[in-house]
């Protein structure tokens, strides 16, 4: 996204952010972790604000939001990993080296940043412990929290069913906008199609992400009948050891096969099937290959 090209006019990655405080209501933020970093960061004025044991120089808010944390004793730590993802994707510091990141036996050796390296942080968690389903009433006083503490931008990685105009949270994120506060918001799980974007990410002054896959696709060239296709090998727990049985192509004309449907019977006996991703469940796809042998 040629993020360091647009850093130049800030003055470069130490400056990408600086002193703007992005809000992000999630499961909460390990503020351990390498990605936040705070040294050469100096806490703001009236800050830390909630639990400051969880609070660093840029992890500057740690709280908790859900009706029965009185009951069941929740706090505002980062159990679950959800929101660490989204704060390192926001504003983990440029250029970390002093940890590495092995894909499949591969270091990945360059440094990562988030998009604005140089913010501080505020960890507004709704889905404390081992919930997964947060009330839009617990979210709406995360909201009013992250405004109330002086939030610039707040974001949202979640979303759950829109009910139009009586929204209780597409409300939250119209008001906030038009009192200074933006809010980014996933479209939510449903998509694609019309009418799928969730709430808040429905609210008409939110800036709201879709997802969007990209070109690219990092897979074991399978070469059958001087045909070459991209394969992705599976997890199976049954398989606990290498396999070696001739390659079963199912082709749907001249095409790699979803497998979707039933396949002749017997057409498998004995081999590994090769069919597309795509369409419907791996379970379908699976059980059809096994009744075709």
């Amino acid at each position: 996204m040629n993020a360091v090209a647009a850093w130049a006019g800030a003055g470069g990655a130490a400056n990408a952010g600086a002193g703007v405080k992005v809000g992000v209501i999630d499961t909460g933020i390990d503020q351990t972790h390498p990605c936040f970093d705070a040294t050469g960061y100096a806490v703001p004025a009236g800050f830390p604000k909630g639990d400051a044991s969880l609070t660093t120089n840029k992890v500057i808010v740690a709280k908790v939001f859900n009706n029965k944390v009185p009951s069941k004793g929740y706090s505002a730590a980062a159990v679950q990993e959800h929101g660490t993802h989204v704060a390192g994707t926001i504003a983990c510091d440029y250029g970390l080296t002093h940890s590495t990141t092995i894909v499949n036996g591969v270091t990945v050796s360059y440094g990562v940043s988030g998009v604005a390296p140089a913010a501080f942080l505020g960890s507004y968690n709704v889905f404390p412990g081992d919930v997964t389903n947060a009330r839009s009433e617990d979210i709406l006083n995360a909201l009013d929290a992250a405004y109330t503490d002086g939030m610039d931008i707040i974001n949202m990685s979640l979303g759950g069913g829109s009910h139009g105009i009586q929204d209780l949270l597409t409300i939250a994120v119209d008001d906030l906008d038009e009192a200074g506060m933006i809010s980014a918001v996933a479209a939510g799980n449903s998509g694609p199609g019309h009418y799928t974007v969730e709430s808040p990410g429905s609210a008409a002054r939110a800036l709201t992400a879709g997802a969007y896959s990209v070109g690219h696709f990092i897979g074991t060239p399978v070469t059958v009948d001087g045909n070459t296709y991209g394969a992705a090998a599976g997890d199976f727990s049954t398989v606990t050891s290498d396999l070696t049985a001739p390659l079963g192509v199912v082709l749907s004309g001249t095409s790699l096969s979803t497998a979707c449907s039933a396949l002749t019977a017997g057409s498998l006996t004995g081999k590994i099937a090769l069919i597309s991703r795509g369409a419907c469940t791996f379970s379908t796809k699976i059980r059809n290959a096994q009744d075709a042998g």
